[in-house]
């Protein structure tokens, strides 16, 4: 509605008034209506994150982002830890089955770290369908825990 566009568009400005840059804010737009205090704490810490390690702050942004892209390409559902054949699918999945409801940056950079080795030694598209499915549906599970705190395809690295 107009009036949240309204209050939206204000708080946007004020957290850029308090020194946040346009893509830290805008990737928390959408926890901003719902949860302000939630909103600010998280562009603190992705804030954070940036200045202090930006090696692995870039490796978060892009690993998120190319998780969001694949997943947009397969069903969800569930995931099927019998056709996780290789070590490394094993490793990301026990990752992620460790993250909390609602992940920490830290646990998400973690997540991340290994995602990178997945994406290096897994084809995601397999040509068993089965499997191609089973790995997608991970990879849209991983996509709901990145959701959780930001849209990371609003964040420039």
């Amino acid at each position: 509605t107009d009036l949240n566009t309204m209050f939206e568009g204000r708080i946007r400005q004020s957290f850029i008034d308090e020194g946040y840059s346009h893509d830290i804010v805008d990737s928390v737009l959408p926890k901003l209506l719902v949860n302000c205090v939630g909103a600010q704490k998280t562009a603190t810490e992705l804030t954070r994150a940036r200045n202090e390690n930006p090696a692995s702050f870039k490796q978060l942004v892009e690993t998120a982002v190319r998780v969001a892209r694949l997943s947009a390409k397969g069903q969800g559902g569930p995931i099927n830890t019998g056709l996780l054949s290789e070590g490394i699918e094993q490793d990301a999945y026990q990752v992620f089955a460790a993250l909390s409801d609602q992940p920490s940056l830290a646990e998400l950079i973690a997540l991340s770290e290994t995602l990178h080795g997945y994406f290096e030694s897994i084809l995601v598209m397999d040509q068993d369908e089965q499997v191609k499915q089973n790995r997608l549906a991970f990879l849209n599970a991983c996509h709901e825990a990145y959701k959780t705190q930001s849209n990371f395809e609003a964040i420039q690295v």
